[in-house]
């Protein structure tokens, strides 16, 4: 089951590197795994404090659609917690009890 998400995510993009700038292209970025130290029901994620990767995932969004997946233990869940305006959600989270799914 894994690895069907995993082939669904990554459809046939790969990340490419420029050999004149020496920089990767996000035309061509697949799916991101994002770390979390938490996340909630509707897909959210806290994160470590920095923005860092709400930062990344809405410059790589609004370029083209990318595909964010979380990894946790099903005991990382909390069901209530304040989303800012900044925050963006999971395409899919992978837990040891199976994968679940965020809608748009």
């Amino acid at each position: 089951h894994l690895n069907s998400l995993a082939l669904k995510a990554a459809g046939n993009s790969s990340v490419r590197m420029s050999a004149a700038s020496g920089r990767y292209s996000y035309s061509t970025l697949g799916p991101l795994l994002v770390p979390l130290a938490a996340f909630d029901p509707e897909g959210y994620r806290i994160g470590y404090g920095g923005g860092y990767y709400d930062r990344t995932l809405e410059f790589y969004r609004s370029q083209r659609s990318v595909t964010a997946i979380g990894i946790a233990y099903d005991e990382q869940e909390v069901h209530v917690f304040a989303h800012e305006p900044h925050d963006q959600r999971l395409d899919y989270l992978v837990t040891p009890s199976g994968v679940r799914t965020f809608g748009p």
